[in-house]
């Protein structure tokens, strides 16, 4: 059974732990919370093969969780640094989530397709008429 992901839930949630991630870490201490979200939005983002569908925002969310990590990786990090790694980690976790609602917008248009072709097709087999494209 394949798994499905419920953009509406994934947002809520997301969003929740942003709010909470932002809270959770003071103006001078690193924003793992943050992170750490960045981290699991790309990883459902990378299950639900997003990029198959979204390649843009999935590159932007990967390039911008990386970005965040190497800031946080340095020697001595500064206030600043902080800063700057928890909005890249941010808009990692937003690109990502974007990257989903593309990739499920793009699969049900592609599912509407297919009824839609089933549909001409039986309408050709019992009016007997040529299936149009």
């Amino acid at each position: 059974m394949k798994a499905r992901f419920n953009l509406s839930a994934v947002l809520l949630a997301s969003t929740a732990l942003l709010a909470l991630g932002g809270c959770a870490s003071g103006p001078g201490e690193p924003p793992t919370a943050a992170l750490e979200q960045a981290e699991y939005a790309v990883g459902t983002a990378t299950e639900s093969k997003a990029s198959r569908y979204a390649e843009l925002q999935m590159y932007h969310a990967r390039q911008e969780l990386q970005q965040a990590q190497r800031l946080l990786n340095q020697e001595e990090p500064t206030h600043a640094d902080y800063v700057k790694a928890r909005q890249l980690a941010q808009k990692a976790t937003v690109d990502a989530q974007l990257a989903i609602a593309i990739a499920e917008a793009k699969q049900a248009q592609k599912q509407a397709q297919e009824v839609q072709a089933g549909l001409r097709r039986l309408k050709s087999r019992v009016y007997g008429v040529e299936e149009q494209p």
